[in-house]
């Protein structure tokens, strides 16, 4: 088992149900990756406005799987940006083993959209390519989910802790040299007595 990430370009889409909706339907789309029980965090394109049922997005999105398995599937729903209510215009499955079967570089390929009703009314067209393959005993946990974090974290935990020591040296030699100031004597300092004047002599009293 080894460990891929998945870079997508959610193309566009075309001949989508028409929903009844006020004005122009204005879809955009989800992307997510379940498997094993467990879902990737999801991604989400830009509104296409006025789109109707061809939107374009040409949206970038990336996801690191591990372990990557044939059970795994590819969701994208798509939905209408109501002002009260997003209503779902359709969605699609694509299984892994299609992907994985198809890993071309970037070559557009087309997936039938369903409704609700389980209806095909449309398509969308997409890009992928896996990339980074990772063996499995390199990773520290399972399950999808992002794998390259984990060394990134434990780099940035480190210097943290090496700031702290530094500041933490800083601080005691300012408060030693205070101390060894503090407790110092000055040697040949003149000593002024209030009955002295500017040149060193009593003041003698006048005649």
């Amino acid at each position: 088992m080894v460990s891929q990430k998945l870079k997508i370009i959610l193309h566009s889409a075309k001949g989508l149900s028409q929903l009844h909706v006020l004005g122009t339907m204005d879809p955009y789309a989800v992307v997510w990756i379940a498997g094993d029980g467990k879902d990737t965090k999801p991604c989400k394109t830009a509104v296409a406005r006025n789109a109707a049922s061809s939107p374009v997005w040409d949206c970038p999105m990336e996801f690191d799987v591990f372990p990557i398995h044939n059970n795994h599937i590819l969701f994208c729903e798509i939905k209408h940006d109501g002002k009260l209510i997003d209503k779902k215009i359709g969605e699609v499955q694509v299984p892994f083993t299609d992907l994985l079967a198809g890993d071309a570089s970037g070559e557009k390929v087309s997936y039938p959209v369903k409704t609700s009703s389980g209806e095909v009314k449309g398509e969308i067209i997409l890009s992928h390519k896996f990339s980074e393959r990772i063996d499995d005993k390199d990773c520290t946990n399972t399950g999808t989910g992002t794998v390259a974090d984990a060394p990134r974290k434990k780099v940035k935990g480190k210097k943290e802790h090496e700031i702290i020591q530094q500041m933490a040296m800083t601080l005691a030699k300012k408060v030693a040299t205070k101390a060894v100031l503090a407790g110092m004597t000055v040697v040949g300092a003149p000593s002024f007595d209030s009955t002295q004047n500017a040149s060193g002599s009593s003041p003698q009293p006048e005649d």
